[in-house]
């Protein structure tokens, strides 16, 4: 099961390059156009930005495409493709319990170990949980990420998308972050009408 979590992630896992690159997770598809859930941070400036895709095509987004959740750090990002790319399916991030061991996928940045944009996932475990957080940072958990995998979905064991990786907390030892945040899959779900995203139009339904 663990291979083919890490077969979901490379197939469905996009970088998104801009002026502050990120990862983001195709999630729908209408027509020829698909739907990338990303880090609001990610998207955040007036930007030119492009999709690359795991086959390291390039795809240019409409900047006037971006649709941008007011209170979650989250965003949909949209680019138009004739080439047939699988979605990432959705999990329910309600069922999520402390100890589950989880992935996360993204485009780290270079650095002087990693020297150009390589496709990493990682394995950990939920840490910890917290509700109510404002901008929806409800995981806590383990998994070593870096610069660039802000935005990259968080999986299940099955190779569900139960929510998206957007910060590392606490203080960097070592040259790594203990602990790192992501949005549960839900607060989307049940939120993205607000933000003009039509769940039925592409597919997606939020859990009660």
């Amino acid at each position: 099961m663990t291979q083919d979590v890490y077969q979901i992630a490379k197939k469905t896992t996009v970088l998104i390059d801009g002026q502050n690159p990120g990862s983001g997770v195709i999630i729908a598809k209408t027509n020829n156009v698909y739907y990338v859930l990303t880090a609001k941070h990610v998207v955040a400036t007036a930007d030119e930005y492009k999709i690359i895709t795991p086959d390291r095509k390039q795809y240019t987004v409409e900047p006037n495409k971006i649709k941008r959740l007011s209170q979650l750090d989250l965003a949909i990002v949209e680019f138009t493709s004739m080439q047939p790319y699988p979605l990432a399916r959705l999990g329910n991030s309600d069922q999520v319990k402390q100890g589950a061991n989880v992935y996360v996928s993204g485009w780290p940045l270079p650095d002087q170990a990693i020297t150009q944009r390589t496709h990493l996932v990682t394995k950990g475990e939920i840490a910890g949980l917290q509700p109510g957080d404002p901008e929806g940072y409800g995981f806590l958990y383990g998994n070593n990420t870096a610069p660039g995998m802000s935005g990259g979905p968080i999986l299940d064991t099955n190779g569900q998308v139960i929510g998206i990786h957007g910060r590392a907390a606490g203080n960097q030892v070592s040259g790594k972050v203990g602990i790192n945040l992501g949005i549960p899959i839900n607060l989307f779900l049940r939120s993205a009408t607000q933000a003009g995203i039509n769940l039925q139009q592409l597919g997606l339904k939020a859990e009660n």
